[in-house]
Protein backbone atom coordinates (compact mmCIF):
# COMPACT_ATOMS: atom_id res chain seq x y z
CA UNK A 1 0.00 0.00 0.00
CA UNK A 2 1.29 3.45 -0.93
CA UNK A 3 1.08 5.89 1.97
CA UNK A 4 1.40 9.66 2.19
CA UNK A 5 1.80 11.37 5.55
CA UNK A 6 0.85 14.96 6.24
CA UNK A 7 1.95 16.55 9.53
CA UNK A 8 0.31 19.71 10.88
CA UNK A 9 3.41 20.87 12.76
CA UNK A 10 1.74 23.61 14.79
CA UNK A 11 -1.07 21.30 15.91
CA UNK A 12 1.34 18.48 16.73
CA UNK A 13 3.64 20.82 18.67
CA UNK A 14 0.68 22.02 20.77
CA UNK A 15 -0.33 18.42 21.42
CA UNK A 16 3.18 17.46 22.52
CA UNK A 17 3.47 20.52 24.74
CA UNK A 18 0.19 19.52 26.46
CA UNK A 19 1.37 15.93 26.90
CA UNK A 20 4.79 16.98 28.23
CA UNK A 21 6.99 14.91 25.93
CA UNK A 22 8.67 15.35 22.55
CA UNK A 23 8.08 13.48 19.33
CA UNK A 24 10.81 11.75 17.34
CA UNK A 25 9.89 12.48 13.73
CA UNK A 26 11.99 9.60 12.40
CA UNK A 27 10.18 7.17 14.69
CA UNK A 28 6.84 8.62 13.55
CA UNK A 29 7.80 8.08 9.90
CA UNK A 30 9.05 4.55 10.64
CA UNK A 31 5.76 3.74 12.41
CA UNK A 32 3.73 4.85 9.38
CA UNK A 33 6.02 2.84 7.10
CA UNK A 34 5.12 -0.36 8.97
CA UNK A 35 1.84 -0.55 7.05
CA UNK A 36 3.18 0.16 3.57
CA UNK A 37 5.49 2.18 1.37
CA UNK A 38 5.66 5.83 2.37
CA UNK A 39 5.73 7.66 -0.96
CA UNK A 40 5.47 11.15 0.55
CA UNK A 41 5.92 12.72 3.98
CA UNK A 42 5.07 16.40 4.44
CA UNK A 43 5.54 18.74 7.38
CA UNK A 44 3.59 22.02 7.45
CA UNK A 45 4.16 24.80 9.98
CA UNK A 46 4.15 28.52 10.56
CA UNK A 47 6.62 30.15 12.95
CA UNK A 48 7.39 33.68 14.10
CA UNK A 49 11.13 33.34 13.61
CA UNK A 50 11.68 30.72 10.93
CA UNK A 51 15.44 31.41 10.83
CA UNK A 52 16.01 30.14 14.36
CA UNK A 53 14.63 26.71 13.39
CA UNK A 54 17.02 26.01 10.53
CA UNK A 55 18.59 22.97 12.22
CA UNK A 56 15.16 21.56 13.08
CA UNK A 57 13.93 22.01 9.50
CA UNK A 58 17.17 20.50 8.15
CA UNK A 59 16.71 17.49 10.45
CA UNK A 60 13.15 17.01 9.13
CA UNK A 61 14.37 17.23 5.52
CA UNK A 62 17.18 14.73 6.15
CA UNK A 63 14.66 12.39 7.80
CA UNK A 64 12.55 12.39 4.64
CA UNK A 65 9.98 15.13 5.13
CA UNK A 66 9.21 17.77 2.54
CA UNK A 67 8.80 20.93 4.62
CA UNK A 68 6.39 23.75 3.88
CA UNK A 69 7.26 26.48 6.38
CA UNK A 70 5.95 30.00 6.44
CA UNK A 71 6.45 32.97 8.70
CA UNK A 72 3.61 33.99 11.02
CA UNK A 73 2.62 37.61 10.61
CA UNK A 74 2.98 40.19 13.37
CA UNK A 75 0.48 43.02 13.74
CA UNK A 76 1.41 46.66 14.37
CA UNK A 77 1.25 46.10 18.15
CA UNK A 78 3.91 43.40 17.82
CA UNK A 79 1.51 40.55 18.56
CA UNK A 80 1.91 37.41 16.49
CA UNK A 81 -1.20 36.56 14.53
CA UNK A 82 -2.17 32.93 14.36
CA UNK A 83 -0.40 31.50 11.37
CA UNK A 84 -1.21 28.10 10.06
CA UNK A 85 -0.75 26.05 6.95
CA UNK A 86 -4.17 24.38 6.78
CA UNK A 87 -4.82 25.49 3.20
CA UNK A 88 -1.36 24.36 2.07
CA UNK A 89 -1.79 21.01 3.80
CA UNK A 90 -5.32 20.45 2.47
CA UNK A 91 -4.22 21.36 -1.06
CA UNK A 92 -1.29 18.95 -0.91
CA UNK A 93 -3.51 16.15 0.36
CA UNK A 94 -5.96 16.60 -2.50
CA UNK A 95 -3.47 17.31 -5.28
CA UNK A 96 -1.28 14.31 -4.47
CA UNK A 97 -4.17 11.80 -4.20
CA UNK A 98 -3.11 9.88 -7.35
CA UNK A 99 0.21 9.04 -5.65
CA UNK A 100 -1.16 7.17 -2.63
CA UNK A 101 -3.72 4.65 -1.42
CA UNK A 102 -3.75 5.78 2.19
CA UNK A 103 -3.27 9.16 3.82
CA UNK A 104 -2.04 9.55 7.39
CA UNK A 105 -2.86 12.97 8.82
CA UNK A 106 -1.06 14.02 11.97
CA UNK A 107 -3.43 16.65 13.31
CA UNK A 108 -6.40 16.99 15.61
CA UNK A 109 -7.75 19.96 13.69
CA UNK A 110 -11.38 19.23 12.87
CA UNK A 111 -11.05 21.54 9.85
CA UNK A 112 -9.73 18.40 8.15
CA UNK A 113 -13.03 16.49 8.55
CA UNK A 114 -14.08 17.54 5.07
CA UNK A 115 -10.72 16.43 3.64
CA UNK A 116 -11.17 13.00 5.25
CA UNK A 117 -14.63 12.76 3.65
CA UNK A 118 -13.18 13.69 0.24
CA UNK A 119 -10.45 11.07 0.61
CA UNK A 120 -12.99 8.40 1.53
CA UNK A 121 -15.25 9.35 -1.38
CA UNK A 122 -12.27 8.71 -3.68
CA UNK A 123 -11.63 5.29 -2.16
CA UNK A 124 -8.63 6.37 -0.09
CA UNK A 125 -7.96 5.01 3.36
CA UNK A 126 -7.22 7.63 5.99
CA UNK A 127 -5.83 7.48 9.52
CA UNK A 128 -5.46 10.44 11.85
CA UNK A 129 -2.84 10.53 14.59
CA UNK A 130 -3.51 12.96 17.42
CA UNK A 131 -4.64 13.12 21.04
CA UNK A 132 -8.32 13.07 22.09
CA UNK A 133 -7.90 16.40 23.92
CA UNK A 134 -6.79 18.00 20.63
CA UNK A 135 -9.46 16.48 18.39
CA UNK A 136 -13.19 17.10 18.60
CA UNK A 137 -15.47 14.31 19.73
CA UNK A 138 -17.23 14.48 16.35
CA UNK A 139 -13.95 14.15 14.43
CA UNK A 140 -12.90 11.15 16.54
CA UNK A 141 -16.31 9.51 16.13
CA UNK A 142 -16.21 10.05 12.38
CA UNK A 143 -12.79 8.38 12.20
CA UNK A 144 -13.67 5.49 14.49
CA UNK A 145 -10.83 2.96 14.56
CA UNK A 146 -8.89 5.18 12.15
CA UNK A 147 -8.19 7.66 14.96
CA UNK A 148 -4.83 6.78 16.50
CA UNK A 149 -4.28 8.17 19.99
CA UNK A 150 -0.68 9.40 19.98
CA UNK A 151 -0.41 8.84 23.73
CA UNK A 152 -1.01 5.10 23.23
CA UNK A 153 2.26 5.07 21.26
CA UNK A 154 4.39 7.18 23.57
CA UNK A 155 6.97 4.37 23.86
CA UNK A 156 7.15 4.22 20.06
CA UNK A 157 7.22 7.95 19.25
CA UNK A 158 8.96 9.58 22.21
CA UNK A 159 12.24 11.25 21.44
CA UNK A 160 15.23 10.17 23.49
CA UNK A 161 17.93 12.19 21.70
CA UNK A 162 18.07 15.88 22.55
CA UNK A 163 20.14 18.73 21.19
CA UNK A 164 19.83 21.75 18.95
CA UNK A 165 19.38 19.70 15.77
CA UNK A 166 16.42 17.91 17.32
CA UNK A 167 14.66 20.75 19.11
CA UNK A 168 11.07 21.28 18.03
CA UNK A 169 9.91 24.73 17.19
CA UNK A 170 7.96 26.16 20.09
CA UNK A 171 6.34 29.25 18.63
Amino acid sequence: MRIAMFVDGNNLNGTMRNLGWRIDYKKLLDFVARSGQVVEAHFFASYRNVEQYGAFIDMLSHTGYACAIKTSSVNKEGITNKGNCDIEMASSIILSMPLYDKAVLVTGDSDFEHIVNILRSHGKACDVISHPANASRHFRAMLGMHFINIEDYKDVFQRTIFGSDYDDADD
